[in-house]
C-alpha cells in the first residue's frame, strides 16, 4: 500500500513539475482539447436536431 502511495505521489509531483515548467504548452493543449470536445458536442446536437 505504501508503494502505491509513493507512485501516486510521484505522478502528481511530475505532473505539477511539467505544468510549472511548460505553462504555455499546457494552456494551449487544454484549450485545444476543450475546443475539440465542444465541436463534437455541437456536431452531435446538430445531428439530433436534424433527425427530429
Amino acid at each position: 500500500m505504501e508503494n502505491l502511495k509513493q507512485n501516486i505521489s510521484k505522478v502528481y509531483y511530475n505532473h505539477g513539475l511539467f505544468c510549472a515548467t511548460h505553462p504555455a504548452q499546457v494552456i494551449v493543449s487544454v484549450c485545444f482539447i476543450v475546443i475539440i470536445l465542444w465541436l463534437v458536442v455541437l456536431f452531435l446536437k446538430l445531428q439530433l436536431i436534424a433527425f427530429h
